[in-house]
């Protein structure tokens, strides 16, 4: 294989989704895959062979399918095979992102025009960006990733960051273990995003709307207390450090110390901090920073001290636990990252959602292909399925709501050639309406 330079870049990419695990597990495995997506890549395959014969190399560059705001990856595409209306395509040297680039920086090939930020097609043929010829240009990332907003995707991330900020283990767990009691007296519901954990390149902060109520930073630790709960020991212990009143709430105290110094009177501050925190939260106050909490971080956290499962994600709410879902939170032989998992697929959301559109596009009924009127189904029911069945995208189609009504409910099903079959029970009128 040639050399990968930024001199023999190809002038186009090709853009495309893939769950975020097996991205990372890609990634960890040496770079090289090979993969299958139910679209044919016609125009690519003709291109790509374009530029390897005029010895050019062709991106391709990738965005999570759980986030697919921000591009995180980009490899080398060595081969693309077609076969009926399936796509093989190979790649190598998948390679991290080195920076906070949004799929709008992409643009399109065939239009010239920018990629809207909700553009949902798993597949685009794009000019390959200025900003990967000057990240080839200087080289493979160094340093951990220079993320504006670092974590909204990855643990890895999460556990990048937290590692330049803490780089002692032990000090980091404690201290994160404070931060996790914080998280545990927040409410479940997130409605209206009272509250909202933001993790950036230099420091962890804990908002209550917009007040800071703990904040992790590379030599400190800022903590917000009740002044009602201090006594007076502990007014002599954070009397040596840097700390002042905080107006927006009456009697708060905002107390910043070394890290080491936080730990040493954590415990005494735990009473006073979790007053604070009631205190703003009967401000009802709504956050101002909820775009960038950063639910990765709560997954990362929940790993080593677990939290009440709908708190991992923004999107989730769990307020009202069906049985399923209680039966998947007490078991005990998975961890608290494949219980959510399961818990969004069972409510064909999340993971589930994310490798089903990987191979479909469209409602094979209706031919809808907006990914908003369309609902994740399970093929094998979810009764009968392992937990890799239940969020195997092999084991889904999207279907428009109705369509997927009849399907769930043994109306219709559809042929290992794709045709429709019809149950004789279901009402020849709403036969009359699905099939016209």
């Amino acid at each position: 294989m040639h050399m990968r330079t930024h001199n023999n870049l190809s002038c186009f990419c090709v853009y495309t989704i893939l769950g975020l695990g097996e991205l990372r597990k890609i990634s960890k495995n040496g770079g090289t895959a090979e993969l299958s997506q139910r679209k044919p890549w016609s125009t690519a395959k003709q291109l790509l062979a374009q530029a390897q014969s005029e010895n050019h190399w062709v991106p391709i560059i990738f965005a999570a399918a759980e986030h697919i705001k921000n591009l995180l990856y980009y490899a080398e595409i060595t081969n693309i095979a077609l076969r009926h209306n399936t796509t093989t395509y190979s790649f190598a040297r998948l390679t991290p992102i080195d920076g906070s680039f949004p799929i709008t920086r992409l643009t399109l090939k065939s239009t010239g025009k920018r990629i809207d930020e909700n553009f949902r097609r798993p597949y685009a043929i794009c000019l390959t960006p200025a900003f990967l010829k000057k990240l080839i240009e200087n080289g493979p990332p160094v340093t951990m990733p220079r993320l504006a907003n670092i974590a909204r995707t990855s643990p890895d991330a999460a556990s990048s960051v937290l590692n330049k900020l803490l780089p002692n283990q032990h000090l980091q767990r404690l201290i994160l273990e404070e931060l996790a009691k914080s998280i545990s007296t927040l409410p479940v519901e997130k409605e209206g995003i009272r509250w909202a954990l933001t993790l950036r390149a230099n420091y962890v902060r804990l908002n209550i709307g917009r007040i800071e109520a703990f904040k992790i930073d590379k030599d400190k630790v800022r903590v917000l207390i009740s002044d009602s709960k201090v006594n007076q020991g502990l007014r002599e212990k954070i009397g040596n450090f840097d700390r002042g009143w905080y107006r927006a709430i009456p009697g708060a105290i905002s107390v910043n110390m070394p890290h080491q110094e936080f730990l040493v009177i954590a415990e005494d501050l735990r009473g006073p901090h979790t007053t604070f925190i009631n205190q703003a939260l009967a401000e009802g106050r709504r956050t101002s920073y909820a775009r960038s909490h950063s639910p990765s971080l709560i997954q990362f956290i929940n790993e080593q001290f677990p939290l009440t499962p709908s708190k991992l994600d923004e999107s989730s709410d769990l307020s009202g636990l069906e049985r399923e879902d209680a039966e998947i939170i007490k078991r005990a032989d998975i961890g608290p990252t494949e219980k959510q998992q399961l818990i969004q697929a069972r409510r064909k959301q999340g993971i589930f959602r994310a490798n089903v559109s990987h191979y479909e596009t469209a409602c094979r009924v209706t031919g809808i292909s907006i990914p908003e009127h369309l609902i994740a189904s399970h093929i094998k029911p979810w009764h009968e399925s392992t937990d890799e069945e239940r969020i195997s995208g092999h084991n889904g189609l999207l279907l428009a709501p109705h369509i997927d009504h009849l399907f769930d409910g043994g109306w219709i099903s559809f042929g290992d050639d794709g045709s429709l079959l019809i149950s004789q029970s279901l009402n020849q009128d709403v036969l009359g309406r699905v099939v016209n």
